[in-house]
């Protein structure tokens, strides 16, 4: 979860500080990665909360059961992918086809 701020790149220009004009607007125009952060942020805490509650409540644990959450970690890995592909078109006409790729994916992370 750490490294989802990796995906937030340095504001302005690669050229340095004399390649853009005002920083304030380079760092406003990345708007959609700081949503990303933080909907992926919301999202994979709810999904942890749910994982360790869940390993509080059963008294025995076996070898399948683990298996399993491995198998919901493995779900929750990716979701920033889909988050983000809908976070980068929010106003476009692809918009609703990256939202059903959104909600068939968390859906799948669900059901494990």
């Amino acid at each position: 979860m750490t490294l989802l701020i990796v995906e937030i790149k340095v504001s302005g220009s690669p050229k340095g500080a004399l390649g853009y004009s005002n920083l304030v607007s380079a760092m406003a125009e990345q708007w959609r990665e700081y949503l990303t952060l933080v909907l992926c942020h919301i999202v994979i805490e709810a999904y942890w909360l749910q994982h360790h509650y869940s390993g509080c409540i059963y008294f025995k644990i076996d070898h399948v059961f683990g298996v399993v959450k491995l198998l919901f970690l493995l779900a929750v890995v990716v979701i920033p992918n889909p988050i983000r592909v809908w976070c980068f078109h929010l106003g476009t006409g692809f918009e609703p086809v990256v939202l059903l790729k959104l909600v068939a994916r968390l859906a799948q992370t669900a059901c494990t």
